[in-house]
């Protein structure tokens, strides 16, 4: 299985603030710099879905 790649945060915003995400390899996860919104990454997938 690769890698994410992090040259895609360049394209990608909070989708619930238009803020910039930030990627955490440790937890596989993309969040705001607040880190109020959390974004999982399952199988190199994106869940950028907002409640």
């Amino acid at each position: 299985m690769e890698a994410f790649d992090e040259k895609v945060l360049d394209f990608l915003i909070c989708p619930k603030t238009g803020s910039k995400l930030f990627y955490d390899k440790k937890k596989k996860i993309l969040h705001t710099k607040d880190g109020k919104n959390i974004y999982q990454i399952k199988n190199n997938i994106l869940n950028l879905y907002v409640e």
